[in-house]
């Protein structure tokens, strides 16, 4: 069985095949807002961000749910929202698509719903907009053993 980072490693080495998505972090969201805070003179066109929360352990699965923001940096006054809304939202189908053949690859499996919401985030120093994405990862953590007598 994969640890939990090695399964993040793997989703992020293959979110970043996509040519759109110009860089993948796994990170909380805190650290979304720190990081793109720095970066106030580099224009980040896509930054996709994994906000990991509890772990459901189940008996024969772990249900992973995980929070993708894809996000792309606003001008100061605004005024390309519509325009990195319907960018991001492009890049989340295509990374939704990914995750239907990256889990079945991988003997995972996804909720077959994903939803898609419009998010802006004007708290941290440089205001984001973008997609966010709920998911639920299942993996399978094997059963018990049983001794036939």
């Amino acid at each position: 069985m994969k640890t939990f980072k090695e399964i993040l490693d793997e989703l992020q080495a293959e979110i970043e095949t996509l040519r759109k998505a110009r860089a993948v972090t796994i990170c909380t969201y805190e650290d979304l807002l720190i990081k793109v805070s720095e970066n106030k003179n580099a224009y980040m066109h896509v930054f996709i961000v994994y906000d990991l929360k509890a772990i459901t352990l189940k008996e024969w699965s772990q249900d992973i749910p995980l929070t993708l923001i894809i996000c792309d940096k606003l001008r100061a006054n605004d005024e390309n929202k519509i325009y990195i809304h319907s960018n991001t939202l492009s890049l989340s189908i295509e990374v939704v698509k990914l995750l239907r053949t990256w889990t079945y690859a991988n003997n995972y499996d996804v909720s077959t719903d994903v939803s898609t919401d419009v998010w802006t985030e004007d708290e941290a120093d440089s205001s984001l907009a973008g997609t966010k994405l709920e998911i639920n990862l299942i993996a399978n953590i094997g059963g018990y053993c049983e001794i036939i007598t």
